[in-house]
């Protein structure tokens, strides 16, 4: 399933790349700081000497990379803006071939959200 679903459909549905791990569901939900608060001291309670895995063998992405894909949603008016100025200056490097262009749009896309 995951070599289906995550490791192929996610990765060409660019709209939400740092919800795109393993196990994860890349659709928006509802976040509430006081919601986490509550469920951190819970597990304080029932699970004192737990980890808090951010990261594993499983992570499409290092924390530094989800972090910076994270801000992208701090400021969604900027963000398409700054993807048409983008396109408009490289769009001389886009080279038209047989079966379309390259590099295809959802990896030009996947380019500009990448972190430098």
């Amino acid at each position: 399933m995951a070599k289906s679903v995550e490791n192929t459909l996610f990765f060409r549905q660019n709209m939400d790349l740092a919800l795109n791990e393993v196990g994860a569901e890349p659709i928006p939900r509802a976040f509430s700081l006081e919601h986490f608060h509550r469920q951190m001291k819970m597990r304080l309670e029932r699970q004192p000497d737990a980890l808090s895995g951010t990261s594993t063998h499983d992570t499409k992405r290092g924390e530094d990379a989800r972090a910076r894909l994270y801000t992208l949603t701090e400021a969604p008016e900027r963000w398409p803006e700054c993807v048409a100025r983008w396109r408009r200056i490289n769009q001389e490097k886009i080279v038209r071939l047989n079966d379309g262009p390259a590099p295809r749009p959802a990896d030009v896309c996947l380019g500009y959200c990448k972190p430098p």
